[in-house]
Parts: C-alpha cells; sequence; structure tokens
C-alpha cells in the first residue's frame, strides 16, 4: 500500500462502519455520558467524507489531515478536540512515507497517542480511547517493521478491540465519565469501542485496497 492509495474508498468504509454502529455507541455513550458519542462521531466523519469527495486528496497524509481537521470543527466537546489532534499527528508522520509499512503505521499510532496524552492529560487505564489505541500500537510494534499497511491495522485492529473490550473492568477517571465512578463497571467506553471499529473499519478497507 502506498502513499498515494484511494484514501476516499477507504474513508467512505470508515465513515459507513461507524454509521452502522452509531445507536450502539450512543448506548455505551448513554451509561456514562451524554449518550450521543455515535451520534456525534457519525456526523463528523460524514462531513470528512463529503470533503474528501468534493475535492479528493492526492496523499494519504493529505486525506488524513483533511480528517482531522473536519473531526475538530464537526464533533463536539473534547472528543472533536482530541481525536482532530490525533488525525493530524498521524498525517504529519505519514508525510514522509512512500511506502506504508507496519512501522510506519505504529509511528503514526504512536504520535496519535502522544498528542491525546499531552492534549487530554490521559493514561492507559483511564477508560478512555488510549485504552485501545495503545494496545493497537504496541501489537504493531511487535511485527516486522516491514510488514504491509493491512497486517499492521489488523493486528491493531485486534488489540484494539481486546482493548476496549477489557475497558468494562475499568473505572473512568476523565470526562463525564468520571462522575459515574465505580457504577461504570461492566460498561465498555464508547471511545475505545470507537477506535477498535475505526481501525476494523481501516483495516478491512486496507485489504480492499491493495486487492485492487
Amino acid at each position: 500500500m502506498t502513499a498515494t492509495c484511494d484514501f476516499v474508498r477507504i474513508w467512505e468504509h470508515v465513515s459507513s462502519q461507524i454509521e452502522a454502529h452509531r445507536d450502539t455507541l450512543n448506548d455505551l455513550d448513554r451509561k456514562a455520558g451524554d449518550g450521543d458519542h455515535g451520534e456525534n462521531l457519525s456526523r463528523g466523519y460524514r462531513a470528512a467524507l463529503v470533503s474528501l469527495q468534493d475535492r479528493p486528496p492526492e496523499q494519504l497524509a493529505d486525506g488524513l489531515a483533511r480528517v482531522g481537521s473536519v473531526v475538530t470543527d464537526e464533533v463536539a466537546g473534547t472528543s472533536g478536540f482530541l481525536l482532530g489532534s490525533a488525525f493530524r499527528e498521524t498525517a504529519r508522520v505519514l508525510t514522509t512515507a512512500e511506502t506504508l509499512t507496519a512501522d510506519a503505521v505504529g509511528a503514526a499510532l504512536s504520535a496519535a497517542i502522544d498528542a491525546i496524552e499531552r492534549r487530554g492529560k490521559a493514561r492507559l487505564g483511564d477508560k478512555t480511547m488510549l485504552d485501545a489505541l495503545i494496545p493497537a500500537r504496541d501489537a504493531i510494534a511487535s511485527l516486522d517493521p516491514a510488514a504491509s499497511a493491512h497486517v499492521a491495522l489488523q493486528a491493531g485492529a485486534k488489540a484494539a478491540r481486546e482493548g476496549a473490550i477489557a475497558t468494562a473492568n475499568l473505572i473512568a477517571t476523565k470526562g463525564r465519565a468520571s462522575y459515574v465512578g465505580e457504577r461504570g463497571l461492566g460498561s465498555q467506553d464508547a471511545g475505545a469501542v470507537s477506535t477498535a471499529l475505526t481501525l476494523e473499519a481501516l483495516a478491512a478497507a486496507t485489504r480492499n485496497e491493495q486487492a485492487r
């Protein structure tokens, strides 16, 4: 997979998957927040898709940067700010990548994690999207650095899903979810689940991109 892949096609799949799970994400968020995470994220991802379709990016990094800007504007609250920052940092790292390998994907995820930790003051175990992203990054780090982006995203998505499931055993310490305290035990974090869904969709879309 190269840095000039059809990112519009890839993002169409990502956006459709978040839309398909919008109600599930809302239900999870309702147990610890405003109950609108699915609606917010779906709206932001759709708006990003419209922007990409109107002006298709020439490079993957350009597309990711655009997604970051649109998500910041369209997704309400802290989630939009942190996700937008994560996408923009990912784009920055991938700007110089000619071929997308596991090494490049891992570096991009590390940059996204750093941005969220720095701006959100969150850590692994705080019951946030980091509980999906950090396991994903670590799983990719265990691969051959020259492995394909699809292989990397597939491994990362699997680890992210496992991390999201494990958030049911955590007590949130950040954001509105922290007000719920121990009553949140047994429920997965909506942000971690949407992160896993995004990585799963990217893995599936890059498989399709490789097959074209």
